[in-house]
């Protein structure tokens, strides 16, 4: 499916952890500030490994938006069932 499809792949992924991220970050309060700091942090990296995945022309592939969709929905299921468990 060549490189592009990879890069698709990791543009969704990312997405999805960047906003699991930046959710987890708006949950906690001034009194937890530094954990607040490193959500954020890790949400930034997670953004710039989007950012590199577009760079490497991750939007060419193959049916892109269909592949993005159901990444992303397998990723998001994949974060609700480890809240659980």
């Amino acid at each position: 499916m060549g490189p592009e499809t990879t890069m698709a792949y990791n543009i969704a992924v990312e997405e999805v952890k960047g906003l699991h991220y930046q959710k987890q970050a708006n949950i906690l309060g001034d009194e937890e500030r530094g954990v607040q700091a490193n959500f954020e942090r890790f949400r930034d990296e997670e953004l710039e490994y989007r950012d590199t995945a577009v760079d490497y022309q991750g939007r060419e592939a193959r049916h892109y938006k269909l592949l993005r969709n159901v990444t992303k929905r397998g990723y998001r299921a994949a974060i609700k069932i480890a809240e659980r468990v």
